[in-house]
């Protein structure tokens, strides 16, 4: 449940804690990125870099994503996006969001 940042109960996901969740995915390019790994797979950052965009904060964009548990990087060589199982589930609802979109369009 959602409730306003008054709220006493601990066990209530604070309103200023999930906004500022969400303006994480505010940011340019942080839901093309996510859909684009759910849809293509595992992909080197320079995949990302010129299949999304490449802005010069993709690399701080990608260091907010991993850090809030949504991708990992692995570095061998070249640097390997992936997202994690949070970040799958995140990718999903993002998917289906977008789906709803489509199918009430036309």
């Amino acid at each position: 449940m959602i409730v306003m940042p008054d709220t006493t109960n601990q066990n209530d996901i604070r309103w200023d804690q999930c906004m500022g969740s969400l303006r994480i995915l505010e940011s340019s390019h942080m839901i093309s990125l996510l859909i684009y790994l759910k849809e293509v797979g595992p992909s080197t950052k320079m995949d990302i870099y010129h299949s999304v965009a490449r802005g010069p904060n993709m690399s701080e964009k990608l260091s907010i994503l991993e850090s809030k548990g949504i991708i990992q990087m692995e570095k061998k060589g070249r640097t390997t996006v992936y997202l994690t199982d949070k970040g799958e589930k995140v990718a999903d609802h993002l998917r289906a969001v977008m789906d709803l979109i489509l199918r009430t369009e036309g």
